[in-house]
């Protein structure tokens, strides 16, 4: 019976340490959204895959990033997904796989496309991100910051 339950615990202990793997079917923003929601508090590293040469157009912002201190006021601004939040795991807090696909913002307004904070890492692979750009307060007009 102790053998039992012991192999029992050792698998939902495997289980749970597992990271978790996130479908985004092609131009699924909400989907993306949610994966993003629940990555950032699963206590787990991540992964994000997005569909095979997909595209994904943004057009509103989820939040927006405000009261930064002196200096740091470039950060600023709406941003397309949630905040990237740190786990403290092993690697990469979430690992976004492209898979080909573009990311793209879809909208006059400007907005980044991430925005992470409290020293959270992450990977993008495979893809490309295009016409995101950090908004008004950003110090070099029409550059980067938009990732």
């Amino acid at each position: 019976m102790k053998k039992i339950i012991l192999t029992v615990i050792s698998c939902f202990y495997i289980f749970y340490l597992s990271a978790a793997v996130f479908n985004i079917p092609n131009g699924n923003v909400t989907a993306l959204t949610n994966a993003i929601l629940t990555a950032n508090s699963n206590g787990q590293s991540d992964t994000i895959i997005f569909a095979l040469n997909g595209t994904y157009n943004f057009t509103t912002f989820y939040t927006t990033v405000s009261e930064q201190p002196f200096g740091y006021t470039e950060t600023e601004g709406p941003v397309a997904t949630p905040l990237l939040a740190n786990e403290n795991v092993a690697g990469a807090d979430i690992i976004f796989n492209l898979n080909g696909s573009i990311l793209q913002l879809a909208s006059s307004n400007k907005m980044r496309l991430f925005y992470s904070m409290n020293d959270a890492s992450w990977e993008l692979n495979n893809g490309t991100i295009k016409n995101f750009e950090s908004p008004v307060n950003n110090p070099i007009v029409n550059r980067g910051g938009g990732g």
